[in-house]
């Protein structure tokens, strides 16, 4: 049989040229967020605020509580009322990310994205003995991951500096 003319053969596609990296962080971080809302929505405030203390960045918890997750769950933990501050946490992570990732591939851009969070994490958990005697805000839930674009940002700022 041969080919029919006259019918071409068209590819669609929606990645918006997504890497594989980005698109799973924005993925997971996207059903995170509607996860809270509809828990906030169907359970209330008090089972999201219990979802905030358990998955989110507590300072007191992750070593004196050994919450080990926390450092890395608080990265998909956003406030459900504010949905433009994920959309564009997101635009620049697919912005920006996706830049990362073509240049250093999946596997160390997602590590390096993880360990800009890990960095912040620890910062705060560590800050918790200063802190202690100087006021009660170490038992602040954090659950915003802007510390983690501000590493990509730094990333490619060094990497892609204009008059190299």
């Amino acid at each position: 049989m041969g080919s029919r003319s006259g019918i071409k053969n068209y590819r669609v596609s929606f990645n918006f040229y997504i890497t594989p990296g980005v698109q799973w962080l924005v993925v997971a971080t996207f059903a995170v967020f509607f996860l809270q809302v509809l828990i906030r929505v169907f359970a209330g405030p008090f089972a999201h605020q219990k979802m905030l203390l358990w998955f989110g960045l507590v300072p007191s918890g992750v070593f004196p509580g050994l919450r080990l997750w926390q450092p890395f769950t608080y990265l998909f933990l956003h406030d459900p009322t504010d949905f433009l501050h994920v959309l564009f946490n997101m635009l620049m992570l697919w912005m920006f990310g996706r830049e990362l990732e073509l240049v250093w591939g999946k596997a160390r851009f997602v590590r390096y994205y993880f360990l800009t969070a890990w960095a912040r994490a620890s910062s705060s958990s560590c800050e918790k003995p200063c802190r202690l005697f100087l006021s009660r805000s170490f038992r602040h839930t954090h659950y915003r991951r802007v510390r983690a674009i501000f590493g990509i940002f730094a990333a490619c700022a060094i990497l892609f500096r204009i008059g190299r």
